[in-house]
């Protein structure tokens, strides 16, 4: 996704607001780890195989 400034780590302050741009990212196979006051606390990652 050319011009996506997304970190591999993410805030939970930064879903909110850029759920979309985040979104679009692991469906084109990126994944993040999900933040909260510097600790990870979840992962995002697009599924091992797509629904039909």
């Amino acid at each position: 996704m050319a011009g996506t400034r997304v970190r591999p780590g993410i805030t939970r302050q930064d879903l909110r607001p850029r759920s979309g741009e985040i979104v679009d990212a692991v469906a084109d196979g990126r994944s993040f780890t999900v933040t909260r006051d510097g600790h990870p606390i979840g992962r995002l990652l697009r599924p091992l195989t797509l629904p039909p």
